[in-house]
């Protein structure tokens, strides 16, 4: 079965009473006000890693609930499988991603203190000052010269 659209323009499920809806929010709904059946298995997967379960035990017990509560049952008996492989990878790669991002950020900032504590040394040799005389001179703030000066 296929999605189709209803006279509102908006995407219907097959399933009786599914509306999928489109644009920033993108979260499929239940006409019965109820969360989209994949919204609930994220939102169980975080609260049992909010309870201090890991990512594969908090996924296993998520979709184990999700069953014994007939929430996507017979989808999940099926494909548990690679059901838990995508979540698995799916959150190693946003923890990938961030984790990229926070060491890029890293390497940038210790590149700008380099290039700074080199400024320093530069303007330390041209115009004959002392370290502190020449941050002063470059307007470093005082709470961040010490940074500098192990560096020089």
């Amino acid at each position: 079965m296929r999605s189709r659209r209803n006279r509102k323009g908006r995407l219907t499920h097959p399933e009786p009473g599914v509306t999928i809806r489109t644009g920033s929010s993108a979260i499929c709904s239940l006409t019965k006000r109820m969360p989209c059946p994949f919204v609930q298995l994220i939102s169980m997967i975080r609260q049992g890693q909010a309870k201090g379960k890991s990512l594969e035990e908090a996924v296993k017990a998520a979709i184990d609930t999700c069953i014994s509560q007939d929430i996507l049952k017979d989808y999940l008996i099926k494909h548990k499988a690679e059901v838990t492989a995508m979540i698995l990878t799916e959150y190693n790669e946003k923890l990938r991603e961030k984790t990229l991002r926070e060491e890029g950020l890293e390497q940038g900032l210790e590149q700008g203190r380099r290039t700074m504590a080199n400024a320093i040394r530069k303007v330390m040799s041209d115009m004959n000052l002392s370290a502190d005389q020449a941050m002063e001179f470059l307007g470093i703030a005082e709470e961040d010269r010490g940074q500098y000066r192990s560096l020089l």
